[in-house]
């Protein structure tokens, strides 16, 4: 679904890592991820059965709280 996402809209402020738990238990741990798949952005936390426009709303939340205005 992040690939239906125009995601070079948020410059190189958005990275996205996809990690297999099974691999990385170490991240799992420290995002305590106990349930596939979830996605984190910022803080906020999807996991099992999410829809376009959560990710997207989740996404431009994420965005908009790294961005700082001077």
């Amino acid at each position: 679904m992040l690939n239906e996402i125009n995601i070079s809209l948020f410059g190189n402020r958005l990275k996205i890592k996809k990690v297999d738990i099974a691999e990385d238990l170490t991240l799992a741990k420290k995002y305590d991820v106990v349930s596939v798949p979830t996605v984190i952005i910022g803080s906020n936390r999807l996991n099992m059965i999410m829809d376009k426009e959560e990710l997207t709303d989740a996404i431009l939340s994420g965005f908009l709280s790294s961005v700082s205005i001077k």
